[in-house]
Parts: C-alpha cells; structure tokens; sequence
C-alpha cells in the first residue's frame, strides 16, 4: 500500500530576519508579502491530500540552493530562519496544518544551482 502524503515545491522563503519590519510592532515586509503571493500561485499547481484534522504530523523540508559559493567556500544560511516562514505560511494555506502539531521533522540542505523547497507532511504515528 502506497503511503500518502503531501509534497509541496515551493519557491526558496525569506529569512525570518527579512520577514518583517518594525521592532514593537510586527508587520510582514513587501519581500515577505511578495514571496507569498508567488508560493501561493505554486502551491495551488500542486496534488495535495487532506490528513485527518487531529492528527500529529511528520514534516521534512528539504531546502535546495547553491551550498558553495564561486570560491568552493561554504554558504552561510541557517535553514532555520527559513523553516519558520514556511511553516508560517503552511498554517495559512493548509486548513488542517497547524506548526503545533508537528511531532517530529526533518530539515536538510541539497546543493543545487536552483533555489527551492521541497516540503512533505504526513501523519505521523
């Protein structure tokens, strides 16, 4: 038997550090809203499945991007501060998604001359 799951390829989020203005108050910066529009246009090209509303979940994000720069030194980029736009923006697109039922995850870089991430959730046990 085939297990399901969602596989969303999305283009490469922002930083968490590039994500928002201000410092008392909060608000999602142009490149923000700009990267969301164009995911949200991706994400809707794409099969998806629904995962039962209570479930807890498995998440693997799988970030593609050149990981050396020209000079064969290592790029420095924390997925980290990417992951919680992505998440973010999974809990707002996917009715059943919430980042507080992630039970366990995997989160990995892929050297690539492409920048992009793969994401996919399944149930987890």
């Amino acid at each position: 038997m085939k297990e399901e799951h969602i596989e969303l390829i999305l283009p490469m989020p922002i930083s968490v550090n590039k994500a928002y203005t201000g410092t008392t108050r909060r608000s999602k910066s142009d490149e923000y809203k700009n990267w969301v529009a164009f995911a949200e246009i991706e994400m809707i090209k794409q099969t998806r499945y629904t995962i039962k509303w209570d479930s807890w979940l498995f998440v693997e994000y799988e970030f593609h991007f050149p990981l050396y720069t020209r000079e064969w030194k290592k790029r420095i980029k924390d997925v980290f501060n990417f992951e919680k736009v992505l998440s973010d923006f999974l809990a707002d697109n996917i009715t059943w998604f919430a980042d507080h039922k992630i039970k366990t995850g995997l989160v990995k870089k892929v050297d690539d001359k492409k920048e992009y991430v793969i994401a996919r959730i399944k149930e987890s046990t």
